[in-house]
């Protein structure tokens, strides 16, 4: 049996660690916080961390450092925060939850788990994908490519540069039955110049690339609930057939563990500063529209991600790499 002396100081220990964190969470931040985005300088999750991280530093009335975790569909930016990072709320990622979704259906040797090793703490921002290709193609829209593709199977190529613009062409061939060449690339500046220039026939790439080709492509089809006021002509997905075929989206996470006043704490700080116009104008500059999901709203749009994704990857038989 444990004597009275022993369940004292039992209890005091655990009141102690009780009080200890909550101490930790009250005072939080004390020090800089890091902001780990997994694009380089100048790519999207970059820029949109750098404005964010600028009105996150006010509220939090701390210094909030961008570091860049580049590589691997964001395995080393999410492996660094779920695994080599402690869970107080010091390092915050600042994550495209499509690929994070994605990763155990494409990577076979995952150390950490995206599921269970990390929680959204809040919803930051979605943009759209577009279907896109040369304007020299002779197929005028979305009807008559697809027409052409079936009619001449294996003739046309598309392009990706990642799982995240891989996919919703997966979704299209799996639906319409369609029979195409792959030609991946390594990253997006090899990828976008064969788009516009025609070496390969389409591919998935941000509004934002499509609208800085200007006219040397042409727009098919693009991601959101409403048509994009750039390109008022392309039907959305959704008007298309096609609701599953989403736009990227942006969330805050931090390692799971982490005290549920931080999170919190993070999560109050970020729906403030993407009400700011700083933060809304500079991410309407980049194509990006703000979506201040509070957590539990942004859980369930991860959720539906993942069930999407493992839904459809069983489908077609997807199997991890």
């Amino acid at each position: 049996m444990m004597r009275i002396s022993q369940f004292v100081r039992a209890v005091g220990l655990v009141t102690g660690l009780v009080f200890a964190a909550s101490a930790g969470a009250q005072s939080y931040p004390n020090k800089a916080v890091r902001f780990i985005v997994a694009t380089g300088p100048g790519g999207t999750a970059d820029l949109l961390g750098r404005i964010f991280a600028a009105e996150m530093s006010k509220l939090l009335n701390q210094v909030v450092i961008v570091e860049n975790k580049v590589g691997a569909n964001q395995i080393i930016a999410l492996e660094h925060i779920s695994r080599q990072s402690p869970a107080d709320g010091y390092t915050v990622g600042v994550i495209g939850t499509d690929a994070m979704a994605l990763l155990p259906f494409v990577s076979k040797e995952l150390r950490f788990d995206p599921f269970k090793d990390l929680v959204v703490v809040a919803g930051l921002a979605e943009s759209r994908y577009a279907l896109t290709g040369t304007i020299t193609k002779p197929w005028k829209n979305f009807a008559e490519l697809m027409a052409y593709i079936k009619a001449n199977p294996t003739k046309l190529n598309y392009g990706t540069s990642a799982i995240q613009v891989h996919f919703p062409v997966m979704v299209l061939a799996d639906e319409l039955k369609l029979n195409m060449q792959h030609i991946p690339y390594s990253n997006a500046n090899q990828y976008l110049p064969a788009i516009a220039g025609g070496t390969v026939d389409m591919g998935i790439i941000g509004e934002g690339s499509a609208a800085s080709m200007g006219d040397r492509v042409r727009v098919y089809a693009i991601t959101g609930e409403t048509r994009s006021a750039k390109f008022p002509d392309a039907p959305t997905f959704a008007e298309l057939g096609f609701p599953t075929v989403r736009g990227p989206a942006y969330a805050v996470v931090v390692r799971t563990g982490t005290p549920q006043a931080i999170v919190d704490k993070l999560a109050s700080a970020t729906l403030a500063a993407l009400a700011t116009p700083e933060v809304r104008n500079g991410f309407s500059r980049m194509y990006l529209n703000t979506t201040p999901d509070k957590q539990d709203v942004a859980v369930k749009k991860f959720a539906s991600q993942v069930q999407f994704y493992t839904d459809f990857s069983k489908k077609i038989g997807l199997k991890p790499e």
